[in-house]
């Protein structure tokens, strides 16, 4: 009974053959607007491939033939690999007795000197100065502030 009367077998046949709303066929409208979101997606996906690619690494002081893992083949720190990144940061590796030791440090690059800054155990900043001797796509020569020669070779990962 429904606010006082009888439910006829009609309205409950009527009740009871309503679809579902996720059957209900999507109109023509959404469909246009679903090609708009995909198109806008694909355009901010190419957007961003393009800023990233090309117009953040020209921003930084980094150069291009300096980015990517050398490893050290001669002197002291014979096996240390350096990595420098596109970003501006650096990761100095060290393998001596059996044991890896690493530091993290910020990147720039000024005509011919690297600065590589960290912060020491004190928490004070601390800027090393490098001056690159030689640099093509796949050798990196830098002396150091002690006149310490470093001679790498690009390694591919």
């Amino acid at each position: 009974m429904k606010n006082g009367r009888e439910e006829t077998q009609s309205e409950t046949a009527g009740q009871k053959s309503s679809a579902p709303p996720s059957a209900v066929k999507p109109r023509r409208g959404s469909r246009r607007l679903l090609w708009i979101l995909l198109a806008l997606l694909a355009g901010s996906t190419a957007a961003s491939f393009v800023v990233f690619r090309f117009v953040v690494p020209s921003l930084t002081s980094v150069p291009r033939e300096l980015v990517g893992t050398w490893q050290v083949i001669e002197g002291d720190k014979k096996g240390a690999r350096f990595e420098c990144r596109w970003n501006g940061s650096a990761v100095f590796t060290v393998f001596e007795h059996g044991k890896k030791g690493s530091e993290e440090f910020s990147l720039r690059v000024r005509g011919k000197r690297i600065f590589l800054t960290t912060k020491n155990a004190t928490g004070m900043e601390e800027t090393l100065i490098q001056t690159i001797l030689k640099l093509t796509d796949d050798e990196l020569v830098f002396r150091d502030q002690d006149q310490t020669v470093y001679n790498m070779i690009r390694i591919r990962d």
